[in-house]
């Protein structure tokens, strides 16, 4: 199997939205407020918003959506990982460990950050497994967010 990834620029909508197809599927969880098409173009024009997805032939198999940061402890950047997934019948083939180091490479070259996080649920033993094994460290940490 041959799939290569491609950072997403703001004339890549169709990759996105099969992207977008792609979280909902993997995730089994529907987007019901997706903003309207031209906000996701805004959004992929935006330098702060990386998008980087993985293809085989002409279909979106993986990606990953994460955000540029300045950090104020330090004047390199830093990266969240926002969401991560590869289609099922791809998954453990190397793509979701290649999105990463496609998403790193890109944010210290482009960028020079120093640091990529990501945010996994603790109940969530393949997502930790798959985090680890990419030489992720682990931090303890409580994650809370305020729904407005």
């Amino acid at each position: 199997m041959h799939f290569h990834c491609q950072k997403l620029t703001a004339n890549d909508l169709d990759d996105f939205l099969q992207l977008m197809k792609l979280f909902e599927r993997v995730f089994e969880t529907p987007y019901p407020n997706k903003p309207a098409v031209n906000e996701y173009q805004k959004l992929l024009s935006k330098a702060e918003f990386i998008c980087v997805v993985a293809k085989i032939d002409n279909e979106v198999v993986g990606g990953l959506s994460a955000y540029l940061m300045p950090d104020y402890q330090s004047e390199r950047p830093l990266v969240y990982i926002r969401d991560l997934a590869v289609e099922t019948a791809h998954q453990r083939n190397g793509i979701g460990k290649k999105l990463i180091e496609t998403v790193q490479k890109y944010a210290f070259e482009t960028h020079n950050v120093g640091e990529v996080f990501v945010l996994a649920e603790k109940a969530d033993d393949y997502a930790l497994k798959f985090y680890e094994s990419t030489g992720a460290k682990q931090i303890e940490a409580i994650y809370y967010f305020y729904e407005l």
